[in-house]
């Protein structure tokens, strides 16, 4: 199924997160089992058209297929951690392209799984490594309060 060409086959689970369809920043939602229940459109640029219920390391073009066992975002998700910084290069197109994510997991929605918004912004080969870390969380707790807020 092409998302953006039928929209009203959408599930439920992504249809609710819409709200973020108009963000710039690429942001991606999932659950605790790290399957992919919404992309914005700018995330969906580097993943192929199949990615709703996927894992993200089945998703995004990762180098290293061992990336689950070893993803700092599973323990954040799981044990409600507060945001977490990581770093991650993805392979779209064949091209590396270096990432600094940070996932902040969210409050849960009674009767689902719980779920965590993923920042992912490219991160130049030349940043201030302070600067980006600080501008990438100030923009995921912005993001944050606004899906919380969406969502009480």
């Amino acid at each position: 199924m092409v998302l953006d060409a039928e929209p009203a086959l959408l599930p439920k689970r992504a249809e609710r997160w819409s709200f973020l369809d108009t963000e710039a920043d690429p942001l991606c939602v999932l659950t605790r089992r790290m399957n992919i229940v919404y992309l914005n459109p700018a995330a969906r640029g580097v993943v192929p058209p199949d990615w709703f219920g996927h894992k993200c390391w089945d998703v995004f073009p990762v180098p290293d297929r061992t990336c689950g066992a070893r993803c700092p975002a599973v323990k954040a998700i799981n044990k409600q951690m507060a945001p977490l910084y990581c770093e991650e290069t993805i392979f779209p197109g064949g091209t590396a392209l270096h990432l600094g994510i940070v996932v902040t997991p969210l409050a849960p929605v009674e009767g689902e799984e719980q779920e965590a918004l993923l920042v992912l912004w490219p991160k130049p080969v030349d940043a201030d490594e302070e600067k980006f870390k600080r501008d990438i969380h100030a923009r995921a707790e912005t993001l944050h309060a606004l899906a919380q807020a969406r969502l009480a």
